[in-house]
This record gives structure tokens, sequence and C-alpha cells, in this order.
């Protein structure tokens, strides 16, 4: 049975080796980001895609200064799983957690966009916050590739990272 931070696919997988930063504790499956200076660190509640999210496959707890122990993440198109904070349909984007800084979560992320002939800031800025927030897709639940059903608050899900 799958857990979070299981990766879900063997081929065409992207994992990095990252420094973590000064106290801080990463645990597998938690849903990651990184600060100006390229250490790991619990996603914030504030950040955007141009951070960059990523997904712990493994535990490591750093007590030392920036760098002073790594931990391995899944990036890019990588299929992992995570856990879902709520009711997400097959194919939806989901973004980082409750907005909770640390939450391993990861809810169905909506928006409304009605672009019509001429396209205004609205709906440019909700295009912009779509993916900005956004650090996946939903597929499915383990095994259940072909005939996907939704998730629901707490079940672990398969994720393809990136857009």
């Amino acid at each position: 049975m799958a857990v979070i931070g299981d990766i879900g696919k063997t081929e065409n997988i992207e994992v990095i080796q990252r420094g973590v930063k000064a106290n801080t504790a990463i645990t597998k499956g938690d849903i990651c980001s990184f600060d100006a200076n390229g250490y790991v660190r619990l996603a914030l509640t504030t950040d955007w895609a141009d951070v960059g999210f990523a997904v712990a496959i493994e535990t490591a707890a750093s007590t030392a200064g920036d760098g002073g122990i790594n931990v391995r993440l899944a990036v890019g198109n990588t299929w992992v799983y995570i856990l879902a904070g709520g009711v997400i349909k097959p194919g939806n984007l989901v973004k980082f957690g409750s907005g909770v800084t640390g939450d391993t979560e990861v809810l169905a992320h909506t928006f409304a966009a009605d672009v019509s002939a001429t396209v205004s800031n609205v709906d440019a800025n909700n295009a912009k916050y779509a993916f900005a927030l956004a650090i996946g897709r939903y597929i499915a639940h383990e095994n259940e590739e072909a005939n996907a059903t939704d998730a629901a608050d707490e079940d672990t899900i398969l994720v393809r990272l990136g857009h």
C-alpha cells in the first residue's frame, strides 16, 4: 500500500537532493519549497510556483546550519503520493494545503475565469493565480489509474507534480 512521499511511477522521475534550511525537520511526504538561498524548507502559505514546490521522499532533520544535512525531493513531472485535504476530482489542479505552513495536504485548486473577447486584468490575474499556486494534478488513488475516482479528505492520492 502506498504512503505519502512514495514515488508513483518508476520511469521519467525527477529527484533532486538539496540542503535543508537550518533547524528544519522535513518528513517524508511533506510539501516543500526553497528559501532565497535554495535551501529546503516546509512550503509557506505565501509561496508561489516561482520558488518551486517539491515533495520529500525521505525524512531529514537539520540541527546544524543551512545545508548541514541533505534531503531527496520529488520535483518536475514526477508522480508521487500526497495526502488529500478534501474532495478532488481526477485531473484537477491541486494546490498546497489549508493555508497552514507545513501542511502536508493538497486541495482542489479551482479558479473563476470568464475570458471574454476582451481579456481583462481580472481574467489575467485569475489565470496567473491558478498556475502560481498549483503544485500538480490529481491523477488517481493507488491502482485505479484507468478508472479514477474522486479523492476525499485524508485519502492518499497520486499527484503528477508540475502543471
